[in-house]
């Protein structure tokens, strides 16, 4: 069977069959990606603008500049090409490209054999890669406010106990690691949540706001479940509201709206970063919810004979006014800490995944 092809110097791309090959051998390129190389050498030596990029390769989907430039970067990486001084791809400053190189279009004779995909499993193999990618960034961010806020955390503790000691310090160091590790968990199970639905339904935001509600419901009700039978382990008792599973649902709940705000073109990037977490703090101190500090805050009320309990009572004898409005500014600041350092983690990744097989 005859089948029309585009051929540039060692490089055939077949559109039926949605191929690009290399001196014979195929190129790894996901669907967006093959639809913008088609584009351009369909108007091969004409100027392709953003316009067109954005109705044709992905129609009905609101996409930043940001997108278009990835993807032409990265088409730029497999053909070997540059753009300061570009052999194939040629940059028309604030307009658009256009692909400058001679274009063959042949008709080739294939039988099945011979076009039969060299990768079988592509699509899973791009979908798997995307989801590690998308896994690690939102725990590295999830780290980084983990971090941060434990060091906050440490300091506030510092400053409202008696004196510094090397009980003080433990304390801080012991805050900013469980800080941490709860960030770490949280972000893992968050992310991993989301990523794998956003994967296969790009554009449904329920099915994702739905994920990130159960992976953080999961993973509250676990950490709740953790500490609350370390502490009847050793201490043969346990605060009646530690963190758990439904602050872990709102947070999860929360993440996932700024990940699907965040592929918006005119969304705000301070906005985009801080809204999700005041969302989620405020759902979380009207529903009477704890955060980290109101855990701590609990648990130095319940051992307050214990050294942890010891260095915390000047702030448990503050006036009860005070000290709720010191609790809920301090969930509005776990919040938005958490949910802007996933948000981070995960920005540069975020137009990759807008642009996932539908």
């Amino acid at each position: 069977m005859d089948r029309l092809r585009f051929k540039f110097e060692h490089f055939e791309l077949a559109p039926e069959q949605r191929q690009l090959f290399q001196s014979r051998q195929l190129v790894e390129l996901n669907s967006r990606y093959f639809d913008a190389l088609l584009l351009m050498l369909q108007h091969a030596g004409k100027l392709v603008t953003k316009q067109q990029f954005f109705d044709q390769v992905w129609p009905g989907i609101v996409v930043s500049d940001e997108a278009l430039t990835q993807c032409i970067r990265t088409l730029r990486r497999l053909l070997n090409d540059s753009a300061t001084k570009p052999h194939f791809i040629e940059t028309v400053p604030k307009h658009g490209y256009r692909f400058i190189a001679p274009v063959a279009m042949i008709t080739s004779s294939l039988t099945p054999e011979t076009d039969t995909p060299l990768i079988t499993n592509k699509n899973t193999v791009i979908s798997q890669s995307l989801f590690w990618q998308y896994l690690g960034s939102g725990i590295g961010g999830a780290i980084c406010a983990g971090v941060l806020g434990g060091i906050l955390y440490g300091m506030l503790a510092m400053l409202l106990a008696p004196s510094v000691n090397t009980q003080t310090l433990s304390l801080c160091l012991v805050t900013t690691c469980i800080t941490l590790l709860l960030a770490m968990l949280a972000g893992a199970a968050i992310t991993a949540a989301i990523s794998a639905v956003r994967i296969h339904f790009p554009n449904q935001p329920y099915p994702i706001v739905f994920a990130g509600m159960v992976g953080g419901l999961v993973i509250g009700g676990f950490a709740n479940l953790l500490f609350s039978e370390m502490l009847t382990l050793f201490f043969a008792g346990s605060p009646s509201h530690l963190t758990g599973a439904p602050e872990g649902a709102i947070i999860g709940g929360a993440t996932a709206l700024g990940v699907i705000a965040s592929k918006h073109r005119k969304s705000t990037a301070f906005l985009h970063l801080v809204w999700p977490g005041l969302l989620a703090g405020g759902g979380i101190y009207l529903t009477g919810g704890n955060l980290l500090a109101g855990s701590l805050m609990q648990l130095a009320s319940e051992f307050r004979d214990a050294p942890f309990g010891q260095l915390l009572q000047p702030a448990l004898f503050l006036q009860n006014e005070h000290l709720t409005s010191i609790l809920f500014v301090c969930t509005l600041a776990e919040a938005i800490l958490f949910i802007a350092g996933v948000l981070l983690g995960l920005r540069h990744l975020n137009n990759i995944l807008s642009q996932t097989i539908n």
